[in-house]
């Protein structure tokens, strides 16, 4: 099943199953973080599977196992090879197309629970604080 949203420039989209998520409220902070950081850009935060963000870790950064975040900026970063870029978009919305488009996000929720509980909070802030990090770290590279 794949929720997501084309009206907004915070494209939230659900590619799992394995925990329930409130995505309303997920949106509404997407959005939220936007205007806080002033940006213009459009990006993708896409919840995906242990399995699939277990690929995209081994994939991108040779790493083996599931994760709880990835990011992947739309623009290239100094060092990093160009076809990360053209293949870096696990979760671009198509429905919608942007002046500029700042990247994706790919978050595991199954990951973020066991590190919620790890540090002791709940799954909601443990989501909101992977969307918030990440969010902030593409605007930044945006700027130099």
């Amino acid at each position: 099943m794949m929720d997501g949203d084309t009206e907004s420039r915070a494209a939230v989209i659900n590619r799992q199953r394995a925990v329930k998520l409130g995505m309303a409220r997920l949106r509404v902070f997407a959005e939220r973080v936007r205007d806080e950081l002033r940006l213009q850009e459009s990006l993708t935060i896409c919840f995906v599977t242990d399995a699939e963000i277990a690929r995209m870790n081994e994939t991108f950064r040779k790493k083996l196992g599931p994760t709880d975040v990835l990011s992947f900026p739309e623009r290239v970063q100094p060092g990093k090879p160009r076809k990360l870029e053209a293949a870096a978009r696990p979760a671009r919305a198509n429905a919608w197309h942007a002046e500029r488009y700042l990247g994706d996000i790919a978050i595991s929720p199954a990951a973020a629970r066991r590190n919620a509980r790890a540090f002791g909070r709940n799954l909601p802030t443990e989501l909101r604080i992977l969307m918030l990090h990440r969010s902030e770290e593409h605007t930044s590279e945006l700027q130099s």
